[in-house]
């Protein structure tokens, strides 16, 4: 997946966030972490609207029968990792779309302005969210090494190209919504993370060009420091524990936050609510649009800065 990291950075703040807030569910904290890998897998698979609400409401069916787990749980998890995704592509892809416009004029195609875009904001967030892989949850020394050797890169594409054989042949990220339950059982094993662009990714986080991260904003747009909801989530990595009224705060006010990471947060922290609220029964509907007006966008849009079909395309690639 392009943008692996920065989804997988956003819901890892969520979950953590989650484990402290009383509006959330030590349950799914526990099944979350318990089945943390397909928790992961969840968030990087599209179209959670269509299968999220109906696993969740199985799985809290058959909660109390011995023989539902852990099966269940594994599918349960899945779906509560899906939150995240749905809250990311509200503020993360339409606001790409705005910058590889706004970018077109350094570089051609504009696919090559997506692929610097992806890798230099999965670079930001793997320093920032994942203490720049040192804790080994996702990476080692081989990943950010130099690969310069023509026979080093011809592994590589090898290896890219098997796993993607593979992918292909399961499905999978693009769920069978008329076989949910059937797809699950014959995908939740075969995790694999895939990060492309790896030239790219050790560029932006050995060496960042500094007018890369200027022209793609990083510090201004994608993250910043000053906003509530990173705040809060640097907090909670720190061990601190926080004020539940700070997590309301951060939940009610995506507007407050300025960066696409801050709104993302803030919204993904308010989906991961409303799944607590199915699963406990308070609601029969997950009320998680995949594209809500963030506004961080809708202010770039009203200026026309971007252009309308980009509207539509961050809402047919969610």
């Amino acid at each position: 997946m392009s943008d692996m990291l920065s989804h997988w950075a956003i819901f890892e703040d969520a979950r953590n966030i989650a484990v402290q807030d009383d509006k959330f569910d030590p349950e799914l904290s526990r099944v979350i972490e318990t089945y943390l890998e397909y928790a992961r897998l969840g968030t990087v698979s599209r179209g959670g609207n269509q299968w999220m609400g109906p696993i969740i409401k199985r799985a809290r069916a058959a909660w109390g029968e011995a023989e539902a787990h852990p099966a269940q749980d594994r599918k349960l998890a899945y779906a509560l990792g899906g939150l995240p995704h749905q809250a990311i592509d509200n503020v993360i892809k339409p606001y790409r779309n705005m910058v590889v416009r706004r970018d077109e004029a350094h570089e051609r195609p504009l696919e090559a302005a997506n692929r610097w875009l992806y890798a230099y904001h999965d670079a930001f967030v793997l320093k920032k969210v994942f203490g720049g892989g040192e804790d080994g949850a996702f990476f080692n020394k081989f990943l950010l090494a130099a690969n310069p050797t023509s026979t080093g890169q011809a592994i590589e594409d090898y290896a890219r190209t098997m796993v993607l054989r593979g992918l292909q042949g399961l499905h999978t990220l693009s769920p069978n919504i008329e076989d949910m339950d059937g797809w699950l059982d014959r995908s939740v094993d075969f995790i694999q993370p895939v990060t492309i662009d790896i030239a790219r990714l050790v560029e932006g986080y050995v060496d960042p060009d500094p007018d890369k991260m200027q022209r793609f904003r990083i510090e201004e747009e994608f993250y910043r420091e000053d906003d509530p909801a990173i705040q809060l989530a640097e907090a909670v990595r720190s061990g601190a524990q926080v004020e539940q009224g700070r997590i309301d705060e951060v939940a009610a006010g995506a507007e407050a936050n300025q960066s696409v990471y801050g709104q993302a947060l803030a919204i993904a922290i308010r989906y991961m609510r409303e799944g607590a609220k199915l699963w406990r029964g308070e609601t029969e509907e997950l009320d998680t649009p995949n594209y809500d007006t963030a506004p961080f966008w809708a202010e770039q849009a009203a200026k026309g800065q971007v252009r309308k079909q980009d509207v539509s395309a961050a809402k047919a690639t969610g």
